[in-house]
């Protein structure tokens, strides 16, 4: 196993330690502000905090499904001699798109019934079109396999977000909206550091270029074509997990949802380094599926898969023996010392995502992500005849349980599925 590892490392070895470092320095960094929050706010702000947080992830799952995931898919596939010309178009969409969720993040914080969650979504709606603004130029890089540029976005992005926050906290200013603020003023620094090198790259391929460059508007229909699956995807996806954390608001309480992602951030690099990996694999997987050599596919496959699974294994054993002490080391002697009893569920909850992550990635290679969405379509179904009973009756032992069920469904499913389409994996 672990040559398998060092194979893929070697083949992969720059572009991917840039990849996890840029993935480490925004793991740090969001982990860091959660951190902060939690021990510095208390409990019930932060939960205000979080539940903002999960709408405004269901919110940008548009902007992903629409733009994000298309330009990682079709971007390497179709427009490799006007990359960049393409991305200019996916650029327009990206824009028009954040500032139309930005209105929709105005109606949301005017109709919420809780004024701590609706001060929180005040700010965030004038800050979503920056966030999503800097998430664009991020992915831009991996498109283009240019990962180094991505961290050092990532890196712009960190320092002045820490900076803004620990400020705030040093004015006795700090809460959920400074928060999101911070959030924002950061994306905007972030993006342009990619905004730039974009700028840069676009003026080369249009000197080099021996004919008119393509229409930006030509890949917007194709965006449709294959983002109206990952669209209704985001919807079933937030109803089968994040949901959860809304539930746990609703039912049990602010102080209880503040408590509840204190512990389930500590699995938070593991997942941030999953996702660079995702990033950076998924296009040289479409390329190699481009290629026709199927023997070829398949052995990338299982050498990603053994990555993957052997991070997220190494990584959770560490945290299942060493998530007390990480937990009084970063809390304190908070009441977040009382909820260690969630870690072994949210450890099965972390590797069962890990092996989603991967399936997830074959299929929209595969541009079938209408599996992806059936798939979440049966966990949704877990959620509403029984997860919801669970997070009432049993409080946060029903969301663990809730959530293990949802990401089991999910996988059964997809695996199914792919183990009929590839009888040799």
């Amino acid at each position: 196993m672990l040559s398998y590892v060092a194979t893929i490392t070697k083949k992969w070895g720059r572009k991917t330690i840039l990849s996890v470092a840029d993935q480490g320095i925004m793991s740090g960094a969001n982990f860091l502000l959660n951190i902060f929050l939690a021990r510095w706010l208390g409990a019930a702000e932060y939960g205000a905090f979080v539940s903002a947080y999960i709408i405004f992830l269901f919110i940008s799952g548009f902007a992903n499904a629409l733009v994000y995931e298309p330009i990682s898919i079709l971007g390497p596939k179709h427009n490799q001699k006007y990359l960049f010309t393409y991305l200019a178009g996916a650029h327009s969409l990206n824009n028009l798109l954040a500032l139309s969720l930005g209105v929709v993040m105005v109606l949301m914080a005017s109709w919420h019934p809780s004024a701590h969650v609706g001060e929180a979504l005040w700010a965030l709606s004038l800050t979503t079109p920056m966030i999503l603004w800097f998430w664009y130029w991020r992915r831009v890089c991996y498109v283009a396999r240019d990962p180094g540029q991505a961290f050092k976005a990532s890196m712009f992005y960190s320092l002045f977000l820490l900076s803004l926050v620990t400020t705030s906290f040093l004015f006795s200013s700090l809460s959920a909206s400074t928060a999101f603020f911070s959030i924002g003023i950061s994306s905007v620094v972030g993006g342009l550091v990619g905004w730039l090198w974009y700028r840069k790259k676009k003026r080369y391929e249009v000197r080099e270029a021996d004919c008119s460059l393509p229409s930006r508007s030509l890949p917007l229909a194709r965006h449709w074509s294959y983002g109206k699956w990952p669209l209704a995807t985001n919807l079933v996806f937030w109803g089968s997990t994040d949901v959860y954390l809304l539930l746990v608001g609703v039912f049990v309480g602010l102080d209880a949802l503040g408590a509840f992602r204190a512990i389930q951030i500590l699995f938070m690099p593991l997942t941030q380094v999953l996702t660079a990996l995702g990033n950076l694999l998924q296009p040289e997987i479409a390329i190699r599926r481009v290629d026709r050599n199927e023997m070829v596919f398949l052995r990338t496959i299982k050498k990603m898969t053994i990555m993957i699974i052997t991070l997220s294994v190494i990584y959770v054993l560490a945290m299942s023996y060493w998530g007390s002490a990480a937990v009084r080391f970063l809390y304190g002697s908070s009441v977040f010392s009382e909820y260690l009893w969630l870690l072994p569920g949210l450890a099965v909850i972390t590797v069962s995502g890990a092996i989603t992550q991967i399936v997830s990635i074959l299929l929209r290679v595969e541009e079938r992500p209408d599996i992806i969405f059936w798939g979440y379509c049966g966990a949704v179904v877990i959620t509403v005849t029984i997860g919801v009973a669970l997070v009432n009756e049993s409080g946060l032992n029903g969301a663990v349980v809730g959530l293990i069920l949802s990401s089991l469904t999910v996988n059964t499913l997809l695996i199914a599925f792919v183990r009929r389409r590839y009888r040799r994996i």
